[in-house]
């Protein structure tokens, strides 16, 4: 996040010149990349991530927007975790992946449904109950 930051300061103030380490490094991958060199061409990915709609973008509006939702669950797997989390994995990642492959947005409902009652709601519950006992 704050080789991102230096990089945008700079590239909104349009002086590149007081990078300095890992900035200044990903700065000269990113201007290899657009100029459109032979040796650039492999580094597109350093501008996906940190240029100007690169990805640290959005991590960078999420953290000033205080976006993140962090996990307080920080224990042991529950018990109906180990029991089930491989299958409730599973359904989330099918589900998923239909969807993204055109399947209606309607099938994330019935795999909230189903997520439920396959063991979600008492991995809920035991979690809650976790999070409750710690703040005492």
């Amino acid at each position: 996040m704050e080789a991102f930051r230096a990089i945008d300061a700079a590239r909104k103030s349009g002086d590149f010149s007081k990078l300095q380490g890992e900035p200044k490094t990903i700065q000269g991958k990113i201007e290899a990349y657009n100029s459109g060199s032979k040796e650039g061409f492999a580094l597109w990915g350093w501008e996906r991530i940190y240029g100007p709609e690169g990805s640290e973008g959005v991590v960078d509006q999420y953290d000033k927007n205080n976006q993140f939702l962090m996990d307080k669950f920080v224990g042991a797997p529950t018990p109906t975790m180990v029991e089930r989390k491989s299958t409730l994995e599973k359904l989330q990642n099918e589900t998923y992946t239909k969807i993204i492959m055109g399947a209606s947005a309607d099938e994330f409902d019935k795999f909230v449904q189903d997520w439920t009652k396959l063991g979600g709601e008492q991995i809920t519950k035991e979690v809650n109950d976790w999070y409750a006992s710690k703040k005492k």
